[in-house]
């Protein structure tokens, strides 16, 4: 039986700076040029219906295909072992044919460079047959859907542990040179929504996102066929912190598309009911752009509408909020919002 050795005086390598001057560093290698890097734990997060698998699975069936993701470029087709250990085969199968079909990836390509394998979320230890099909199969990339359900672990909001499973993990891609794509959930949203679109909200303990190299974040937004996209993360290369909009299912069918950049995009996680109250109470009163009104009116307004009852202090906290997410501009003079 073969075994892979570890070096003698332990797990460090011994570095001299001769040795970088007389052999610089590679450049990083990108799957898809800018977003997914090779070599690199990658981690893609988001909250419950921001489409993470679809996104996952897109991006695993273009990289199979060399085919452009979101706009960005493939530089070749590379091998892919899909994991699921969440929906099981039947769901598997139902999103692989909804995106052959949305998507016109070749076929044939597929069948050469991507395979799934599935089981049910049954919270078992799915490593050990994950890493006989990555022996078998020799992928590039393995994405596995998802972190929390490929383990035994119950609280991984502990770090000590999430220990095993990450050497487990890094372990996996040393040893059979592959890199591999975790997808893996957000915590509640809070109340405060836009505090939910970054690394503090990844479910499990904190050393998760300090010991993952890339790391992907997807929101829901109050907009039912819009998402947005960040990468928060990237070790060893430049990346753009620029939110972006991804609209699900253009045209009825079931893929993500890229809208572009988004400037302005903290309205869009306001709950959906209280910007329809906003909205509708702004247009009553002060219908145009420009019109001007105080802190009072707004007070009266909310006061005296019948479909929204809240406190002058709540009042206050959302015309805060207008402020905040650029519906209003805060003048600072006598009627001095617009």
């Amino acid at each position: 039986k073969l075994v892979k050795l570890k070096p003698e005086r332990g797990e460090f390598e011994l570095i001299l700076p001769n040795q970088i001057d007389n052999t610089p560093p590679p450049p990083v290698q990108w799957f898809v040029q800018d977003k997914r890097p090779v070599g690199y734990v990658s981690l893609l997060a988001g909250e419950t219906g921001s489409n993470k698998s679809f996104f996952a699975m897109q991006e695993a069936m273009c990289i199979a295909t060399k085919k452009q993701f979101l706009g960005s470029n493939v530089p070749k087709e590379q091998k892919v072992l899909f994991v699921d250990t969440e929906c099981g085969a039947m769901s598997l199968k139902r999103r692989y044919y909804e995106l052959v079909r949305s998507c016109g990836f070749d076929t044939e390509l597929l069948q050469k460079n991507f395979a799934m394998i599935s089981k049910r979320g049954s919270f078992t230890d799915a490593y050990p047959e994950i890493e006989q099909y990555v022996k078998e199969r020799k992928p590039d990339l393995v994405y596995i859907d998802n972190l929390y359900t490929s383990t035994d672990i119950i609280d991984i909001s502990q770090n000590k542990n999430l220990k095993p499973i990450l050497e487990t993990i890094l372990q996996l891609m040393e040893e059979h040179n592959s890199t591999l794509r975790l997808v893996h959930h957000f915590n509640k949203p809070s109340s405060n929504r836009e505090e939910s679109f970054g690394i503090p909200k990844i479910a499990g303990g904190s050393f998760l996102g300090n010991w993952c190299e890339h790391i992907t974040v997807l929101c829901r937004t109050n907009q039912d066929n819009l998402r947005l996209m960040r990468v928060v993360k990237s070790r060893d290369s430049e990346f753009s912190n620029q939110v972006y909009g991804l609209e699900w299912c253009p045209d009825g069918e079931p893929r993500l598309v890229m809208d572009g950049v988004y400037d302005n995009w903290l309205h869009l996680l306001k709950d959906e009911q209280v910007m329809k109250h906003w909205l509708r109470i702004l247009d009553e009163y002060v219908p145009k752009e420009g019109d001007k009104f105080d802190g009072k009116d707004w007070r009266n307004w909310v006061d005296n509408d019948a479909q929204w009852d809240v406190t002058e202090r709540t009042a206050n906290r959302h015309l805060n909020e207008m402020a905040t997410i650029g519906l209003i501009v805060n003048k600072g003079t006598k009627g001095n919002m617009r």
